[in-house]
Parts: structure tokens; C-alpha cells; sequence
């Protein structure tokens, strides 16, 4: 069978509209990823966030929040640096620090009961980790002006 030349060409032409197509939905799609791939890690970020601001005065470890966001404490780990350049721990201490600051300036509670609150095993734990984060004792951030 002969295929005419004209015929030949057209369907030379339709192979390769139809390949450029489909490269075109291709490369969209993948542009399409790429977005979705930032506003999911984003979302995941704030989810996180929200996490942490609803339960970081008693969950500390980086496991809770991965399970609550059904992901992989890894993958986490990886989103939450990729997204803001500090670690899941980092935002957790940030949390905790933030809370105990505001215990120790606008109550009254003694340390200990601020340990307590804050789930430390005890209130010595709680001191150190207060002076590693801040340079400060909770007493010496108590008392300044």
C-alpha cells in the first residue's frame, strides 16, 4: 500500500503536534507540582505551628507533631527547615521558652509549679534548659526590670 506524500505528512505533523502536547501538559503539570509542592509544605508549616501553639506546653518531642500531621518525623524535620530555616525542636523551645517567660513575668508561680506546667520531669531540668535557651536563670529573669 502507498501512503501519498501529502497523507505521509500529516500524519507526521499529528505525531508531532500530538507529542508537543503532551510535552506542553507534562511540563504544566510539573509547574503545577512545584506550586502545589510549596503551598503543601506551607500548609504543613502552619499546621505545625498550630500544633505546637495548642500543645507545646506539654508535647515536646518532634514523633507527636509527625503522627498529628500524618507524616514521618524525618519528613518534618525536613519541611519545617526547608520552609522556615529553624528545626521542629528549635520552634518547640521557642514555644516553651515564650510560655515560661510569660509564667515567670506575669504570675506568681514558683518554678517548680512552672516546671510542672511546662512537663518537665523536674524543675531543675526545667532551670537548666531555661539558661541554656535564654542566658538566664528563671529567677534572674523574674527579677529583671
Amino acid at each position: 500500500i502507498l501512503i501519498p506524500k501529502d497523507k505521509h505528512l500529516s500524519a507526521f505533523h499529528e505525531r508531532n503536534a500530538s507529542f508537543l502536547i503532551l510535552l506542553y501538559q507534562t511540563r504544566i503539570a510539573q509547574m503545577k507540582q512545584n506550586e502545589n509542592g510549596a503551598s503543601r509544605n506551607e500548609y504543613t508549616f502552619h499546621r505545625f505551628l498550630d500544633l505546637v501553639k495548642k500543645h507545646g506546653d506539654k508535647e515536646h518531642n518532634i514523633a507527636f507533631y509527625a503522627d498529628k500531621l500524618c507524616v514521618t518525623p524525618n519528613h518534618l524535620g525536613a519541611v519545617i527547615r526547608k520552609t522556615s530555616g529553624l528545626t521542629v525542636m528549635q520552634w518547640i523551645y521557642r514555644h516553651i521558652i515564650q510560655q515560661a517567660k510569660y509564667m515567670l513575668r506575669y504570675t506568681g508561680l514558683p518554678v517548680w509549679d512552672i516546671a510542672e506546667r511546662l512537663h518537665f520531669s523536674n524543675s531543675s531540668f526545667f532551670c537548666k534548659f531555661f539558661k541554656k535557651e535564654t542566658g538566664l536563670t528563671p529567677k534572674q529573669y523574674r527579677e529583671r526590670p
